[in-house]
């Protein structure tokens, strides 16, 4: 495949898949763009190749018809010389030049025709690779402009939460302040509050059967005190 074939399919290829291409990352495009204008400027350097292989066989053919003149006029004189041997040496000569110049004739005819094509393609490609690289440029465009606005959503509806969170915890403490000031409430509400009323409570009740089993102790040591009366009610008998 040359490079002019090789250059189309890959513009094709690549147009052809663009709108797929949305989740291909912005340096992917831009390296298939690279890529193209790459292969472009090898197309021009094979353009350039081309013109400079028909200007050279040109002038190929420029000196072949000078040859031809030459080998006419040394036949000439090679006749009028009675160099019949000669003469015919020059006119093989010269039917050799000939042959050669119809051949390069048709060569640089073909690289004409071969010429004008490729400048026709190339003017194609070249287009068609500078629309590649305006869609590419607004896709990209496209996708910041969606990552921006998915960001200012996202954004938006964090503020938003943040300030419902804000107006619930205000009212939550106005709501409250009011319980207080109206007696309603006495007691803490917040974790910290009820976990060292958790702990007074506990405290306390430890002090209350601290304090019952002190009682107990001292009720059971009286209960078990001999009883005076009755040791002297013995003795006077």
């Amino acid at each position: 495949m040359g490079v002019l074939d090789r250059t189309t399919a890959m513009i094709e290829s690549t147009l052809d898949g663009l709108v797929d291409s949305a989740s291909d990352a912005d340096e992917e495009l831009d390296y298939a763009h690279e890529q193209m204008r790459e292969e472009l400027r090898a197309v021009d350097e094979g353009l350039v190749n081309l013109v400079s292989e028909r200007n050279r066989l040109e002038r190929r053919s420029e000196e072949l018809d000078a040859e031809v003149e030459r080998r006419n006029d040394q036949a000439r004189e090679a006749v009028s010389m009675d160099r019949e041997d000669v003469a015919r040496e020059a006119l093989e000569a010269k039917e050799r030049a000939l042959r050669e110049r119809e051949e390069v004739d048709r060569s640089v005819s073909e690289l004409k025709d071969a010429e004008a094509e490729l400048r026709e393609k190339k003017a194609e490609l070249a287009e068609r690779v500078e629309r590649f690289g305006t869609e590419k440029e607004i896709l990209k465009a496209d996708r910041m402009r969606a990552s921006l606005e998915a960001g200012t959503t996202e954004s938006a509806e964090g503020i938003a939460r943040a300030e419902e969170a804000l107006e619930e915890r205000s009212a939550r403490a106005a709501a409250t302040e009011e319980l207080r000031e109206s007696g309603a409430l006495t007691g803490p509400l917040d974790d910290e509050d009820e976990i060292g009323a958790s702990i007074e409570r506990e405290r306390v009740s430890r002090e209350i059967e601290d304090e019952l089993d002190t009682i107990r102790a001292e009720v059971g040591e009286e209960s078990e005190e001999p009883d005076g009366s009755d040791d002297e009610g013995s003795g006077s008998n």
